[in-house]
């Protein structure tokens, strides 16, 4: 049943992020774009600046780091330091595909945009890059902690911490709400590859 459930998953992430990239070559995301201004009307106060600022800097090599060597506690605790190999292989993996990506399909960045960020805009790599590291903290609990009082909490937030990533790049206006989605799914499908053969080494 979870077999089927992960397949399920990785075939609806696929066809999502297929979809965005077909709707972007047709030119026929602006309908989803246009969202942007929800995100901007919700957080207009100039208060959220340094939160949104924080947020996103997380992502940053030094921020990933940090939460490399707390999932390295966690799995040696759990005598399963194969999962850590999995991590940094699937993050580097994702990374250079994502770059790639980002080349080929060659979509420029929003022309407003708060912060000064270079290279091209879909998909989101900070969404990415967010769902694979904070989804593999959920795969991790629910594997090994799975006996774990917090465990629901623990999804609670590192679930938020992707929203709220995703959420800080459309605030800074960086990426379209389109690059984020992609980024989403593309990080969800990364994931289900991930944990098949979390499956295999366990």
């Amino acid at each position: 049943m979870k077999k089927r459930r992960n397949i399920i998953l990785f075939g609806f992430s696929l066809l999502a992020f297929f979809s965005m990239a077909l709707l972007l070559f047709l030119d026929r995301v602006s309908f989803l774009d246009d969202f942007s201004v929800v995100v901007e009307r919700l957080f207009e106060s100039s208060s959220y600046y340094n939160f949104f600022y924080g947020i996103t800097n997380i992502m940053s090599i030094v921020g990933i780091c940090l939460l490399s060597i707390l999932l390295f506690y966690l799995l040696r605790k759990k005598k399963r330091i194969y999962a850590l190999k999995n991590f940094i292989f699937t993050l580097f993996c994702g990374t250079l595909s994502i770059s790639l990506l980002k080349i080929l399909i060659g979509r420029s960045r929003p022309l407003e945009k708060i912060l000064n960020v270079d290279g091209y805009s879909f998909p989101s790599g900070h969404a990415y890059t967010s769902t694979i590291v904070y989804g593999f903290f959920i795969l991790i609990i629910h594997r090994y902690y799975d006996n774990s009082k917090y465990k629901y909490l623990l999804y609670f937030l590192f679930f938020l911490m992707i929203i709220l990533t995703c959420m800080s790049r459309i605030y800074f206006k960086v990426h379209f709400v389109s690059d984020v989605i992609a980024g989403f799914f593309l990080g969800v499908l990364t994931l289900t590859i991930s944990n098949h053969f979390l499956k295999k080494q366990s």
